[in-house]
This record gives structure tokens, sequence and C-alpha cells, in this order.
């Protein structure tokens, strides 16, 4: 460990590499996760379309059925995901040319004059073809969905737990900085060589965190996670000031 800490404090840069890296493992295991889900859960979404199906669209359109306002739900409980909240509304709202787009995170929205994607980072509104859209039309059309959905979704993970990760960045880093006043370290350590040694703890902790969730089904709170982060950099510094102290013992 001492050896790997030594590598760290001596390479260049402030170690934003280190969470990025930890960023990406973390929406790879979210992304093969997902996959399994809506790959399980694909059946009987098109189950579930029966309700809605067949649509008719003439002149890019839906002509039939028209005057209908529906929704269901489709669990995502049911997946190996039990402790998140996860529910994918099909909705369907022939009544007006210009209905109100739902208050969702994530859902399918069929209206008169187009067909709607929406997720965490993104609306995408869709224009119909003419024809008469079955079960077989829709189960292809919701293979093409749930990837798109499984794609940004990935990408939107990746952004957040990567600005997350440089929000615990800095917030270490002041904290470092007001403990080496604090040890009274003087020119021992430079700003960046406390921001590569940061990021590598804060790096560490965050794919613990990843493997304890998804092989023990422990979870460790964001708010442990930095307490620990900070704890161990506190010590980092103090075993600076040992070894500064035992040098001019000498």
């Amino acid at each position: 460990m001492e050896k790997l800490l030594t590598y760290i404090k001596n390479k260049q840069g402030y170690g934003i590499i280190f969470l990025l890296i930890a960023s990406l493992i973390t929406s790879i295991v979210f992304s093969i996760e997902l996959k399994d889900i809506t790959t399980a859960l694909t059946p009987k979404a098109i189950l579930v379309a029966e309700d809605f199906l067949p649509i008719t669209v003439e002149n890019k359109q839906i002509t039939s059925p028209l005057g209908i306002k529906k929704r269901i739900d489709i669990n995502l409980n049911d997946s190996e995901i039990k402790k998140e909240n996860l529910i994918l509304p099909i909705i369907m709202d022939t009544t007006s040319d210009s209905p109100i787009l739902p208050n969702e995170k994530l859902a399918l929205f069929i209206t008169k004059n187009y067909f709607y994607t929406i997720s965490p980072i993104e609306i995408k509104k869709t224009q119909y073809y003419d024809g008469t859209y079955d079960i077989n039309t829709f189960s292809t059309l919701l293979n093409k969905i749930v990837n798109t959905v499984s794609t940004l979704y990935t990408i939107a993970v990746l952004i957040t737990n990567f600005i997350s990760l440089l929000a615990k960045l800095g917030i270490t880093i002041l904290f470092g900085l007001l403990s080496i006043k604090l040890l009274k370290i003087k020119n021992k350590i430079q700003i960046n060589e406390l921001s590569r040694i940061s990021s590598f703890i804060i790096s560490f902790i965050a794919l613990l965190q990843l493997t304890l969730d998804k092989v023990l089904m422990f979870e460790i709170s964001n708010l442990s996670a930095l307490l620990i982060t900070l704890l161990l950099v506190f010590l980092y510094l103090s075993q600076l000031t040992n070894d500064t102290t035992e040098k001019n013992l000498l």
C-alpha cells in the first residue's frame, strides 16, 4: 500500500483519471444490470401493449383509437433490483392534438401526432409512419427503445457519478488544506499531490461501495463514504507529520 501511495504521489496531474475510471466501471455495471432487467421485462411489456394495440396511423396521425386516455405502469421491481422504485409508465392520450407531457423521469408516451420516449437526460419525439401497428410492429419498436433507453441511462449514470465524485474531491481537498494547517505541515505536500491522493481514495471507496452493494447486498451511504474518505486523508497527512518528525529526530 505504501508503494502504491508513493507511486500515486509522484505522478503528474490531479488524479481526475481515477474518478473517471470509477464512474466508468459503475456505469458499465449498471448498463449490464439494466440490460438484463429490460430483456426479462420485454415479454411483459408486449403483453401490456395488447391493451393499446392495434393502432392505425394515417397522414402521420393516429386515427384509431381516438378519444382514448389510458395509462399502464410496468413494475420493474419484479427484477433483481428490489431497493429501487423503478416504474415504466406506458401512457396513451389521443384526446387532444397537444396533450401535456407526463411528469415522469422514465416513460413511453403515445399521442395522436408523436411517440415520446422520456428519459432523465432526453425527451425523444418520434413521428409516426402511416400503417397499422400490431404486436409484431410494437415488439420491433420496443427492442429499439430498450437499447436507446439503456444507452441514455448508462450515460446519465456516468455523468452524475463523475460529478458526484468531483464534488467529493472538492470537499476532500478543502478538508485536506485545513488539516495541513492544523497539523502544521509546511512545504511538505502540494495541491496536486493532495488531489491525486484524495482522488485515489475517493475512487477506491466508490468501487468498494459498488462491490459490497452488488456482492454482499451491504449498502454504504454516500455520507458514510465521504466521512471514511476524510478520515483516510487525515490519517495520510498525519503520517506525513510523523515521518517528518522522525527524520528531524534522526
